[in-house]
């Protein structure tokens, strides 16, 4: 659903990741326990295991490239196939679809699915499920580090402020 809603592609395991985890808070799309912190945020080790199932059985292409940086990204695209199938599920599922592309729209609009953006959002909504309290810049940071995680302030408020606009948080 999510690379349906976006045109069917999305550029970046990191951001296919946490675009999964975003929406799992909304939709039944995966649990949010199936995600464990890794250096990005939540991962779902089922869902890279599902990607690389997709991929072989030909409903997804999977294309490396080269970034600026030397490292190797990935762009996700629906086959024909697979985008034959999507018309069949978004109308057996119109309202977790209508949810899905609602939340990677306003992604899109907000942070151009940038994955630092979205990693920075998925930390912070993760920390918050485990404190089970709304939570503080400075208590973000902090708890940020019992996961191994780098999330300084500005990060933090990055985060937020993305979960602001996707309406997945309430300001004090």
């Amino acid at each position: 659903m999510i690379l349906s809603a976006n045109d069917n592609a999305i550029d970046g395991r990191t951001t296919l990741q946490k675009l999964v985890y975003l929406c799992s808070i909304k939709v039944q799309i995966d649990s949010t326990e199936d995600f464990k912190p890794r250096y990005y945020g939540p991962f779902s080790y089922s869902l890279s295991e599902s990607l690389e199932r997709l991929v072989g059985l030909k409903f997804l292409k999977e294309e490396p490239r080269i970034t600026s940086r030397d490292h190797i990204s990935y762009l996700y695209s629906l086959t024909d196939d697979a985008i034959g199938i999507m018309g069949k599920i978004k109308s057996l599922y119109a309202k977790q679809y209508q949810l899905v592309s609602k939340i990677v729209h306003d992604a899109k609009t907000y942070c151009n699915l940038n994955p630092y953006a979205l990693s920075y959002a998925a930390k912070v909504h993760y920390i918050a499920m485990q404190t089970r309290r709304p939570i503080s810049l400075k208590d973000a940071t902090q708890q940020a580090k019992s996961f191994d995680w780098r999330l300084d302030e500005s990060q933090a408020s990055s985060g937020i402020k993305l979960l602001l606009a996707l309406q997945f948080a309430k300001s004090n």
